[in-house]
């Protein structure tokens, strides 16, 4: 992580030690944060897969807060929950870096947001009527994956 933070983007979370607590903060600011107000991006609603999983949590709140099939607080992710509202909002932002690239599974193009001096990214796939839909946001960890997103975002041939 390098610069200064955009005035639009929040402090990260302080969370608590305790697994109960942790997930009790969570949601409470998943709830506030990202289920308040619908989230819009590009003028458009951002859906969000709310599929119980897990504990009786939403399928969106584990791409947001866990990782793996255990999903498990993760928490750089978790640290950064109230981001993806931020980043979403002030995509436009030139701190962030925005493309078309092919998306995993059946997914055959996805909009990366990628906050790149703070690692943090979004993935996003077009709707069948204009919509979006979250498919993740986590933090990126280690230079491979920070080099791995470059690539993507050059050989899209965006720059913006």
């Amino acid at each position: 992580m390098s610069g200064e933070a955009p005035p639009w983007l929040p402090a990260k979370l302080d969370l608590p030690e305790s697994r109960s607590d942790r997930i009790a903060m969570l949601v409470n600011v998943f709830r506030k944060d990202i289920l308040r107000t619908p989230l819009i991006y590009e003028s458009q609603p951002v859906h969000l897969n709310m599929r119980l999983a897990s504990e009786g949590l939403p399928e969106c709140f584990w791409h947001l807060c866990g990782q793996g099939e255990n999903r498990q607080i993760d928490p750089e992710r978790a640290v950064r929950l109230r981001w993806l509202r931020a980043v979403i909002e002030n995509a436009d932002d030139a701190a962030v870096l925005k493309w078309d690239g092919p998306g995993t599974a059946q997914r055959q193009t996805c909009r990366y947001l990628w906050l790149r001096d703070f690692d943090y990214c979004i993935v996003l796939a077009p709707g069948r009527q204009g919509e979006w839909n979250l498919v993740t946001a986590h933090a990126i960890e280690g230079n491979r994956r920070r080099r791995d997103l470059m690539n993507r975002y050059i050989r899209a041939g965006v720059h913006n």
